[in-house]
């Protein structure tokens, strides 16, 4: 019975729930789209989201999937 409430209980999407996963999700995207420079990409103010960084952006599921969008525009060469 105790599983029961243990499961009833737990709120997928509680805040906090997945963000270790979009941030390493995140952190390996710009990796694998910027190389070495994207922990700096990642960490630095952007004009295009309103002078947050990225990594600030991502505190939501709509903000992460913002950024990984711009991270495959990067990656196809359009300009931010």
């Amino acid at each position: 019975m105790a599983y029961y409430h243990r499961y009833m209980a737990y709120d997928p999407f509680q805040a906090g729930a997945n963000e270790g996963v979009h941030l390493y999700r995140l952190a390996e995207r710009a990796k694998e789209v910027l190389g070495s420079d994207g922990h700096t990409w990642l960490t630095t103010p952007k004009r295009f989201l309103s002078g947050a960084t990225p990594l600030a952006f991502a505190d939501t599921e709509a903000g992460a999937q913002e950024v990984m969008q711009a991270l495959g525009r990067l990656e196809h060469g359009v300009f931010l």
